[in-house]
């Protein structure tokens, strides 16, 4: 019987096209590795010499590139989608912040004036419609140019300049267009959700061309208005008949409701019951089609709630202005569009398991861009896993531990926890998944008082490669290996 990390990492990467099954034979041993022990350096989650030295071989070889490392991930996340009938698709984008004193790892500015050295990445991840990850949907990483502006309007200015093609914009675009297809491929409908980061024309006329849902939050105050009716058969819109910027237009109409929403604490902002005050309209937005030079009429309904008497002194208010193309003729309608950008969080705790939490990517210490995509890869499909155990434990606590661990997992979880149990515990062995996540935690440090908050994504990722690593010792007990 296989372990769950083993399963995991042959059903995640055991689909790669990489033109030799001696290759793919080595991605899903180094998968299965990092899943046992998720951590940046390759030396720490490869201990044994022959497999570590086959891993650098693989990692800085020419004969496998990261796309195809990320193409697997993306086909298997793809597949899983498929058994539901749609599936939230966050999108978000992020820096990874990588040391490089010599300026020999091939990488770039993460910010203006060269501020911090890494990659830029977009991520896309898949959640269930009850909000279980189900998979690392995509990913886009590249190299910054530097920029020598000084100022904002000096950025803006070069940036206008770029041909289409190098803006980041296009990074996200292109990102949407693959993941679209591999869940067209597999019968699976996107809904589509993405940060007012992403208000651009580009992303907007990817988000039009998929197939899919989406929910965009508006960052700019564009230009909306009313297209008049077509006027016989196979007519477009013609322009606007009026146009006005888009809150100024949301602003004329009343609230059509009040909406109470759980806000988590943040660095910046404090827990809260917020209630915000409800608009919905249905405007068009002026926007090029691909690459078309002329500005094409579209439908979007909107949706803007604004909070109203609950901001803690000092904060912003939260103010979401959504573009989405799904219904909002009910309150029905606009409660799913509503909680369809709550998903958007996750992709957040994604971004900090994978940067600086349990896999901590930013502490990679590969030389050469190809080597650092791929372990980067790699490292980010472990990290949705660590998120969808603990998400799992918070929102889905009475589903057996079996669900998610093999039976050698198991029984090294309780073999550990036994060693170490306070008097006043009691170990049983069937565990539900909240508590087997919650004795794992432990195992990794957490300190279970009531300032602690549930258990993280570092001390789940720390006691899990314990488990892990105990679990191959029962494994090789029952087989006679040891």
């Amino acid at each position: 019987m296989q372990t769950a990390s083993r399963a995991w990492a042959f059903e995640e990467f055991g689909g790669a096209r990489l033109g030799d099954r001696r290759r793919i034979a080595r991605l899903v041993a180094i998968a299965e590795d990092v899943a046992l022990s998720p951590v940046s350096i390759v030396s720490d989650a490869l201990r044994d010499d022959a497999a570590r030295q086959a891993a650098y071989d693989f990692l800085e070889g020419k004969a496998v590139l990261s796309s195809a490392v990320e193409d697997a991930a993306g086909r298997s996340c793809a597949e899983r989608c498929s058994d539901y009938p749609f599936v939230f698709v966050p999108v978000d984008g992020t820096g990874i912040s990588l040391s490089d004193p010599a300026r020999k790892k091939g990488i770039g500015p993460l910010g203006p004036a060269e501020q911090g050295r890494g990659l830029k990445a977009v991520s896309a991840m898949a959640i269930s419609p009850d909000g279980v990850p189900l998979g690392l949907a995509g990913q886009q990483l590249w190299i910054r140019e530097a920029r020598h502006h000084t100022s904002h309007a000096e950025r803006k200015q070069a940036d206008r300049r770029r041909p289409r093609e190098e803006r980041e914009s296009e990074q996200w675009a292109t990102l949407i267009k693959r993941v679209g297809g591999r869940l067209r491929h597999a019968k699976a409908k996107p809904w589509w959700i993405i940060d007012r980061e992403a208000d651009a024309q580009t992303v907007l006329s990817a988000l039009w061309e998929t197939e899919g849902l989406f929910t965009v939050r508006a960052n700019h105050d564009r230009i909306v208005g009313k297209a008049q009716e077509k006027r016989g058969t196979g007519q477009r819109a013609r322009p606007f008949l009026r146009q006005r910027h888009l809150r100024t237009e949301m602003g004329r109409r009343r609230s059509i409701g009040k909406y109470e929403i759980d806000v988590p604490a943040s660095p910046k902002r404090r827990a809260r019951r917020a209630k915000l005050a409800v608009y919905a309209r249905q405007l068009t937005l002026r926007i090029r089609i691909g690459h078309a030079r002329k500005l094409d009429v579209i439908p979007v309904n909107v949706v803007w709630l604004r909070e109203m008497g609950t901001t803690p002194m000092g904060e912003e208010p939260l103010d979401w202005m959504l573009y989405t193309n799904h219904p909002i003729d009910t309150a029905e309608d606009i409660d799913k569009v509503v909680h369809s950008y709550k998903q958007r969080w996750l992709i957040e705790e994604f971004h900090k398991t994978w940067k600086s939490g349990g896999c901590n990517v930013e502490r990679a210490a590969l030389r050469g861009t190809e080597a650092l995509k791929k372990w980067a890869t790699i490292l980010a499909a472990v990290a949705v896993r660590i998120e969808r155990l603990k998400h799992l434990a918070r929102n889905e606590p009475d589903l057996p531990a079996t669900s998610e661990l093999s039976k050698y997992e198991l029984q090294a979880l309780l073999f550990l926890k036994r060693r170490r149990k306070k008097r006043t515990e009691t170990i049983v062995d069937n565990p539900s998944i909240a508590l087997a996540t919650r004795w794992i935690a432990d195992l990794g440090g957490y300190s279970g008082t009531s300032r602690a908050g549930p258990p993280g994504a570092i001390t789940i990722g720390r006691g899990l490669e314990r488990v892990l690593l105990a679990a191959q010792i029962f494994e090789g007990i029952d087989r006679g290996e040891v």
